[in-house]
């Protein structure tokens, strides 16, 4: 049996970055996510149990056309050096068909500058403008037309592993790709956070599997998986009280604002806090990593530091929040990438690389 849950995401995985590894001189610095994919499945132990918390993929087509190769294959094979227990979970950009133009988003986050992807744009490709074609980059992928993608794209569902209950729930694709999303008012405010691309968020059912799992299971001990946050916030002294009825709009003009999933926000946290349950919840999304904590008695919300969500880890009067390291990109908040380790005694982060 495992004892640690070992905890990675935005790995976005595609076969371009090693055409651009072996385009670009090693001065540089390149971050390949497919090499820190490669480099986890050498870091596993049998001790370990690996969840994938979203973004596994960066889109699922290789190249602009349905005839191309799957990057879903690719990361795979990879994932299949790894012999032990493994747990996926659904993000925002494994929902996504088609690559996007790197003219318009840029290649930061895998640390190449404006200058440099310039300078090799003509053999990295993906920089031609394809005028309305430009859109099925955000084009949603659905089909499950083999295996691999049948398995992948399971949302949401629950294992047991040592005492604990493990629940994975998906939080949907990006909120802009969806009409109902986009272009109701109420959304907006969160929207606007176009850099930090807010996903879809919950639907009344995966409410109900939700309820349904925290009110019947044995276990104490509930550890939730969401891709997207359902808050999140850069200041570490923010704090707020959910207060009733309003806890969706307070968050959404509050700093908490940050990368927010879009739908059933309030309810899902109403049922999280009415639970007597021991409730840890690890998102990811964001890049970032952070750790907040919410008083059931008190509905206060305050984001923490790491050693406060260890020492009120057995508590079940608060709910713990982490969110995890990025495993394949950077972000201009976070120069590191690396993983979530949770064992008996102890939740941290773990750097595998810093940039900077």
């Amino acid at each position: 049996m495992p004892k640690n849950l070992v905890v990675i995401s935005d790995v976005h995985v595609a076969r371009i970055w090693n055409k651009i590894a072996k385009v670009l001189p090693k001065e540089i610095g390149f971050l390949n996510p497919n090499g820190q994919l490669q480099k986890m499945m050498r870091i596993l132990t049998e001790d370990d149990a690996l969840i994938i918390n979203g973004d596994l993929v960066d889109y699922h087509y290789a190249d602009y056309g349905p005839s191309a190769k799957k990057n879903l294959d690719y990361a795979d094979d990879i994932l299949s050096r790894f012999d032990g227990l493994t747990y996926i979970n659904v993000g925002n950009h494994d929902f996504r068909s088609f690559a996007y133009n790197f003219s318009f988003y840029g290649l930061h986050h895998v640390n190449i500058s404006r200058a440099t992807r310039l300078r090799f744009r003509k053999r990295f490709g993906f920089h031609r403008f394809r005028w309305f074609d430009e859109l099925r980059s955000i084009n949603l992928f659905l089909k499950k037309d083999d295996k691999v993608s049948s398995q992948f794209l399971q949302k949401d569902y629950a294992v047991t592993l040592d005492r604990r209950r493990l629940l994975f729930l998906s939080t949907g694709p990006d909120a802009f790709s969806r009409p109902e999303i986009f272009f109701n008012p109420k959304y907006w405010p969160i929207i606007r956070h176009v850099l930090s691309t807010p996903s879809y968020g919950l639907q009344d059912k995966q409410l109900a599997y939700l309820r349904k799992e925290l009110q019947d299971s044995r276990e104490r001990q509930i550890v939730l998986f969401l891709h997207c946050p359902p808050f999140f916030s850069r200041d570490p002294h923010a704090s707020m009280v959910l207060q009733k009825g309003k806890i969706f709009r307070r968050l959404a003009y509050s700093s908490f604002s940050s990368g927010m999933f879009a739908r059933n926000v309030e309810p899902f946290l109403e049922i999280l806090m009415a639970s007597k349950k021991n409730i840890l919840v690890i998102s990811s999304h964001l890049h970032v990593p952070g750790q907040f904590i919410i008083d059931k008695e008190t509905r206060r919300l305050d984001a923490v530091p790491l050693h406060e969500i260890n020492q009120q880890r057995h508590d079940a009067t608060k709910i713990k929040f982490v969110t995890t390291l990025p495993l394949g990109v950077i972000d201009r908040f976070n120069r590191k990438t690396g993983y979530l380790k949770i064992a008996d005694n102890r939740i941290g982060h773990v750097v595998l690389r810093e940039f900077s």
